[in-house]
């Protein structure tokens, strides 16, 4: 017999993403709407419904993707629905929902009939001018017209009898039970054009503004509307969902009615969307995109932006729409909820829903041994983070440790500290609208992760987390900040005329992984390598003024790099300035036992690029304005510092890509091969190796080799105009540290 299960199973809570109200009917009542939209639609059906308003009127209801502009507009239609009776003056009707306590609605309002376009949904016909006609007829039959008006329209002593007949025929609607017509084209061919869509409108337009008056009013003896009376108000929705040419036939079909009194449209759409259409179907007319503007301002005479939701608001849906336990929870960290949504209301549907569902999954696996609200936070993290982040916490930082201190170091960036600028900063891309960087703020503004959050419990967070679209196609655009924007000079110490920044103990990621825009066979796989002990590095290129000052040289004494010179000379210099400046008295009283040398490509590489794998020291942007590599075509060396602090590492290290090669102490070697530093280091300084491995490109190095990870053999004997080296300080380890 199998052990009895002893997880408790929970069902996820789901929202569902329909609009506020389903397709319109009489009987429907206005249900409560979230974020303000029963306001919005109150004052929306006033301004179509008032008899001041003149017509004929186009608004739109601008608003990008998930902002609600359905709902807005299905609830608008909804309320003017649900005034006619009262309107019209019938007893007994319900009160009118937009009308304010004791107003006379029969001598503010006009009577309203509607019509529900969808755009998209028909964006498949031939002609959307035929749709919409459509749309409005079948509009008319549902409602059962009164057999006496319409034989008083179809009347053969009336004189447009055929072109009235023609229509309803073409269209192939049954009115009511009283009337259906089949289509018999030919019949009609010689008395009315049916080939183009705008002549035939235009042969049969002031009958069927006969009919729709007539069916606005409920008489029979209107030729046209009286707007003080009754308006046509046609609701189009999801047209910016449509493709150029259907949406410019949409508008070209407005445009057809704009001359006929008491017509009224509701678009909702996203007018930038709108006005691209239009540019796209005008892009070979002169002045496209002025042209474009001013056929819009022609079109909509009035438009209605919606608002961002607001942050209580989120507080208040939480509360109303979701259940126990999950509100309790979500209403901890609605904040959060509310900087991850971007203030769109079917974002944040969408990511309670996500959060419900994962939350389901973790229970039924772990028996919810995981912390609820580290989880949440999580899941709203990586949501809105950018494909590149979340490409680094999958495929790149595989050490977990290393991989945990990211995330953490990312909350505290995003809060002010900016020790890790030029590794985050790149995530602030446009296309994301600063949502990442909001999330991780605001995750710290409400105390970060908990204590229990840890390494083991990231790794399973991210096996539950679900890979996104976005992920599996290009990647976002890393566009970098200025990191001398918000630069922070870094501790210094200064040793006669070198400084010296300090670099931590710790894990980093060095190499890169096969398939990135620039890799090499030399750097692969990318991997963890640990360096466990704090080391000081200088901050610029050895320069040609200091190499003259320990040598009593006069040979151009200048602040570039030093170059021309081989591996021992430049391992010698290192020894002999050592021993001038504890000879001046120059070296730290503390120090004594540390030992100036040539970087190992381990504390080269940490150096310029950080913990988290940088592919240049300021982040994963190229950007020839911060270094002097070919394309910035000089085409010689520049004087150390230059392009600081904008091109420099994290730690504030500079010149670390182009301007000249760097000599280190390492060998050649392939990183399937494993070393130990505590021996490595010591063989390093005293063995006879024919070749050493230079790092950072020179000024003759496009892009591809001036990076922080690419690598190269270089003869011990070969001098060169474009390589030059630095200085380490260590403090060298007992062979029994624990150094792996």
């Amino acid at each position: 017999m199998s052990e009895e299960r002893k997880i408790t199973y929970i069902t996820p809570f789901v929202l569902d993403d329909n609009p506020a109200l389903s397709l319109p009917n009489e009987e429907t009542q206005i249900a409560e709407l979230s974020f303000n939209f029963r306001e919005y639609a109150i004052t929306l059906a006033r301004l179509i419904a008032s008899k001041k308003t003149k017509t004929p009127i186009t608004i739109a209801v601008n608003g990008k993707w998930g902002s609600g502009k359905t709902s807005l507009l299905r609830a608008t239609m909804q309320m003017l629905i649900n005034s006619q009776q009262a309107i019209s003056g019938k007893k007994k009707a319900p009160p009118v929902e937009f009308a304010n306590q004791g107003e006379d609605v029969t001598a503010e309002f006009r009577t309203c009939k509607t019509v529900w376009f969808n755009a998209w949904k028909y964006s498949n016909e031939n002609s959307l001018l035929v749709a919409l006609i459509q749309a409005i007829l079948a509009t008319m039959s549902q409602e059962n017209l009164k057999s006496n008006i319409l034989s008083k329209i179809l009347d053969p002593t009336k004189p447009r009898y055929d072109v009235l007949a023609t229509f309803v025929n073409m269209f192939k609607l049954r009115f009511g039970d009283f009337l259906e017509v089949g289509l018999d084209i030919n019949k009609f061919r010689t008395e009315t054009p049916l080939g183009e869509n705008i002549a035939f409108f235009e042969h049969f337009k002031s009958a069927f503004e006969t009919l729709i008056a007539r069916w606005v009013h409920g008489e029979s003896d209107f030729d046209r509307i009286e707007d003080d009376k009754a308006v046509l108000v046609i609701f189009i929705d999801d047209l910016d969902r449509c493709l150029p040419d259907k949406t410019v036939q949409v508008l070209e079909a407005i445009k057809l009615f704009m001359d006929i009194p008491g017509c009224v449209f509701v678009i909702g759409a996203d007018t930038d969307v709108i006005q691209q259409s239009v540019l796209k179907h005008y892009s070979g007319l002169p002045n496209a995109e002025e042209n474009a503007r001013d056929y819009l301002d022609k079109m909509i005479q009035e438009s209605f932006f919606l608002p961002p939701i607001e942050r209580n608001d989120v507080k208040t849906f939480i509360s109303s729409k979701t259940d126990a336990p999950l509100k309790e929870l979500l209403e901890k960290i609605w904040p959060v909820l509310y900087a991850a949504s971007h203030s769109n209301p079917r974002k944040l549907k969408l990511l309670i829903n996500q959060l419900s569902l994962q939350w389901a999954v973790v229970c039924n696996l772990h028996g919810g041994q995981i912390t609820q609200r580290d989880f949440f936070l999580w899941q709203l993290l990586i949501t809105s983070s950018p494909p590149s982040f979340r490409k680094k916490v999958r495929t790149i930082l595989t050490e977990t440790e290393l991989l945990y201190r990211f995330i953490k170091d990312a909350v505290r960036w995003a809060s002010g500290d900016q020790e890790h600028n030029a590794t985050y900063s790149e995530y602030k891309s446009d296309d994301y609208e600063g949502t990442f960087v909001q999330v991780l703020r605001t995750i710290g503004e409400e105390g970060g992760f908990s204590e229990k959050f840890s390494s083991s419990q990231l790794n399973t967070f991210i096996y539950l987390t679900p890979r996104l679209l976005s992920d599996k196609g290009k990647e976002g655009d890393d566009r970098g900040d200025e990191i001398g924007r918000s630069y922070r000079p870094p501790e210094i110490l200064k040793i006669g005329e070198i400084e010296f920044i300090q670099i931590p103990a710790g894990e980093f990621i060095m190499g890169t992984p096969s398939g990135a825009d620039f890799w090499d066979n030399l750097e692969i796989p990318q991997h963890s390598e640990k360096i466990p002990y704090d080391y000081w590095i200088s901050r610029y290129p050895v320069t040609r003024q200091l190499w003259a000052s320990v040598y009593k040289s006069t040979t151009n004494p200048n602040e570039h790099p030093m170059t021309e010179i081989t591996w021992e000379e430049a391992k010698s210099f290192c020894e002999i300035w050592q021993k001038e400046m504890m000879e001046a008295n120059m070296w730290p009283q503390d120090m004594t036992d540390w030992q100036a040398r040539l970087p190992t490509e381990e504390e080269w590489e940490k150096a310029a690029r950080g913990e988290y794998g940088n592919v240049w020291p300021w982040g994963n942007t190229f950007d020839p304005s911060k270094c002097n590599s070919k394309e910035s075509k000089l085409g010689q060396t520049t004087p150390v510092g230059q392009y600081s602090p904008v091109g420099d590492s994290r730690y504030g290290v500079s010149d670390m890509v182009g301007n000249v090669w760097e000599w280190t102490l390492s060998r050649p070697r392939s990183y399937s091969e494993k070393i130990n530093l505590s021996k490595e280091i010591p063989n390093l300084l005293s063995s006879n190796e024919t070749f050493r491995i230079k790092r950072g490109g020179s000024f003759k190095c496009r892009q591809d080799i001036a990076r922080a990870a690419y690598r190269m053999y270089h003869h011990c004997q070969m001098k060169a105009d474009d390589l030059g080296f630095r200085i380490v300080i260590w403090k060298p380890l007992l062979l029994s540290d624990n150094l792996v």
